[in-house]
C-alpha cells in the first residue's frame, strides 16, 4: 500500500439525471454500455419509446441491420423488442420500465408497444 499523490489524482463529478438520457443516434454498443453502467440499483438510463418514457435495464447488441429504420424507432422480430440505433444495427431491449408501471420483459414490452393501439407508433 503506498498513499495516493493527489496532484496527480482525478476525479470525476456527481452524476446527473440526464447522464442516463439514451441518444439512439450513437452506435448499439456506445449505447448498450451506458444501459450497462447505470442499470440496477442506479437510476437506469432512459429514453421515450413509443411515445413514453421508458427506462432500459438490460439490453443486447445484435448484428442486425436496420434496414433504413430510423434511430429510436421500435420494431419486433421474433418476439423481441429491438430499437434502431445511429450506426445501422438494431439494440434488443431484455428488460425495460415504462414510466408508472413495473419492469417487464423486452417481449412482454414488444407485445404491449406494437400491439396496443394508443401506443402503436413505431418511433421514439
Amino acid at each position: 500500500r503506498r498513499p495516493q499523490d493527489h496532484a496527480a489524482a482525478t476525479s470525476f463529478g456527481r452524476r446527473r439525471p440526464e447522464d442516463g438520457a439514451i441518444d439512439w443516434n450513437r452506435a448499439a454498443s456506445e449505447i448498450h454500455n451506458l444501459i450497462r453502467a447505470v442499470s440496477h440499483p442506479y437510476p437506469g438510463a432512459f429514453a421515450p419509446l413509443a411515445g413514453r418514457t421508458t427506462t432500459i435495464w438490460q439490453s443486447r447488441c445484435t448484428s442486425l441491420p436496420t434496414s433504413g429504420a430510423r434511430p429510436g424507432q421500435c420494431a419486433s422480430r421474433d418476439g423481441k423488442l429491438l430499437v434502431a440505433c445511429g450506426d445501422a444495427r438494431f439494440l434488443e431491449i431484455v428488460s425495460a420500465q415504462r414510466d408508472g408501471e413495473s419492469e417487464r420483459t423486452g417481449a412482454e414490452l414488444a407485445r404491449h408497444i406494437l400491439l396496443d393501439p394508443p401506443n402503436s407508433a413505431t418511433t421514439a
